[in-house]
Parts: C-alpha cells; sequence; structure tokens
C-alpha cells in the first residue's frame, strides 16, 4: 500500500448570517489516501447508471464521516459509491464534480 496521496475531503453544513439567511459553509478535512484504478469493468456497469467513474482512493475509514464531495489533486469530484475493503480501509469511486469549475 502506498499512502503518499493527499485527499481534501468536503461536507457542508447551513450556517445562519446576521440576517438571518441559511448558507452553505463548507467544512474541509485533508487526510492521506491511495490512489488505484477505475477498472473497466467497475466504469462500464457505473455507466449503465449514468455515472462516470474517474476516481477510485483508499482511506481509512474511521476518516470517513460520510461526505459527499472531495478534492484531490486541485480537482472537485463527487464521491458516488463507498465500499469497505476490509476493517481499516474504504473504497471512495468518485466522479469529476462538473458543476464546480
Amino acid at each position: 500500500m502506498n499512502w503518499n496521496d493527499e485527499v481534501t475531503l468536503v461536507s457542508e453544513k447551513l450556517v445562519t448570517d446576521e440576517i438571518g439567511n441559511q448558507i452553505p459553509e463548507s467544512i474541509e478535512t485533508t487526510i492521506l489516501c491511495e490512489k488505484k484504478n477505475v477498472t473497466r469493468q467497475e466504469f462500464y456497469e457505473a455507466s449503465t447508471s449514468g455515472f462516470k467513474p474517474s476516481l477510485v482512493l483508499n482511506i481509512h475509514g474511521y476518516e470517513y464521516g460520510n461526505q459527499t464531495k472531495l478534492v484531490f489533486e486541485n480537482k472537485r469530484y463527487v464521491i458516488i459509491r463507498t465500499y469497505s475493503v476490509d476493517s481499516e480501509r474504504l473504497e471512495l469511486t468518485c466522479e469529476r464534480d462538473l458543476g464546480e469549475r
């Protein structure tokens, strides 16, 4: 295992501004990860459901807090699937977040 890369997990919570409006605020947590390849089978199976996986990362499961987005190598991604590899590792399958350019 090669845990040399950093990923920033992103979640949002609603906060109230000074005039009472609820606005989303990003909460970012940077952790170490292991980059993996998207397999051909995984890519084609996901594409039948309308997803386009372009990134797979392994992280430590205890560091994941149900975030829905992440930043890896200055690119934003949406987490489309999580998979528990074993008692310590969690696999995140992601696609590019094209709404955030």
